[in-house]
């Protein structure tokens, strides 16, 4: 009897995971579609919400790498400098190597 419901919860969740990959890489486009409309402040809050996602770290860190990396830059863009350098440092605990693209 365990066996089933073992399968049924393994079959459950790896259903859930795609449907929760593409809902956040919907939230993801949105906030870049924002920030590409020139609307930093709303871009900012958006990708400030992905950035600080622990659960989406374990999940898909490099949504949390590329937010961290716009919410920088939108902040920059605000004037809010100090805010943005914590930003980049952030990124970079997560991601040592990173380098940011000046033509992307």
């Amino acid at each position: 009897m365990r066996l089933p419901i073992v399968a049924i919860f393994v079959f459950l969740w790896g259903v859930s995971v795609p449907k929760a990959s593409a809902e956040v890489f919907d939230r993801f486009e949105r906030a870049r579609a924002t920030y590409q409309a020139g609307e930093y402040e709303e871009a900012a809050r958006e990708f400030s919400s992905l950035a600080n996602d622990e659960a989406l770290l374990l999940e898909n860190p490099m949504i949390v790498i590329e937010s961290r990396k716009y919410l920088g830059v939108s902040l920059l863009f605000l004037g809010d400098e100090r805010g943005a350098a914590r930003e980049f440092e952030a990124l970079l605990r997560l991601e040592p190597g990173y380098r940011l693209d000046p033509v992307a």
